[in-house]
């Protein structure tokens, strides 16, 4: 599955090259403090920034998605980790003294069950670290979701056009007016609170069909 992934490179990496370039940003991260040519590198690390996808489940099923296109082939198709460990493996995490922490793509971060509850809880124990999240923000949120979002750190939102019926084309079952109706509740949220807030990304995926959508994507955003 991962051999045929797009993100892998056409090149194979050999343990030796793994080993030289692990090694070497370890060296520039740990300094002195480990001498990695030396160290069992299965026992060293030096994170900064961890990323994990609690679901790879959706509520859209756009056509360029590997998790949309590829569901008949990939065995982990609307996997998701247990409720139970969560808060272990964020506390796991920041144990190993991380600054930010993502939840990441190939599924919708905020239809995890138990989503809010947390990530709320995880902000309040651990409030240095960053959270960035990649969204298409089309659901009906709470007030606690709201408020929730307007704290991450970046939300990097999916929306690849401001034309409805090409936005809903390409993100087969998705509304733009609800997507940008979030974006003012999380503006509006932010305002109230006094914060600065998230930091706001909008992304989309160039295609055929898309490129001529940047420039007005861009003077929105």
């Amino acid at each position: 599955m991962c051999q045929n992934c797009f993100f892998v490179s056409n090149k194979l990496v050999t343990v030796e090259e793994f080993q030289k370039q692990l090694k070497s940003y370890l060296s520039s991260r740990l300094g002195d403090a480990v001498d990695v040519d030396m160290a069992d590198l299965r026992k060293v690390y030096a994170y900064n920034w961890m990323a994990i996808s609690f679901t790879n489940r959706c509520n859209l099923s756009c056509v360029y998605c590997v998790q949309s296109t590829m569901k008949d082939k990939n065995p982990y198709f609307k996997a998701e980790i247990s409720y139970e460990y969560a808060d272990d493996i964020l506390d796991m995490m920041a144990g190993k003294g991380i600054s930010r922490i993502s939840t990441c793509v190939e599924g919708e971060a905020t239809i995890y069950k138990k989503w809010q509850e947390v990530f709320s809880r995880f902000h309040e124990k651990y409030p240095h670290i960053e959270m960035f999240m990649t969204t298409n923000l089309n659901r009906e949120y709470s007030e606690k979701d709201i408020e929730l979002l307007s704290e991450y750190t970046s939300l990097d939102v999916s929306i690849d056009s401001l034309k409805p019926e090409l936005y809903s084309k390409m993100r087969r079952n998705g509304r733009l007016d609800l997507l940008l109706k979030n974006l003012d509740k999380i503006d509006e949220q932010r305002r109230r609170s006094g914060k600065i807030g998230s930091n706001i990304m909008l992304h989309m995926v160039v295609s055929d069909m898309t490129w001529r959508e940047i420039e007005e994507v861009a003077d929105f955003a």
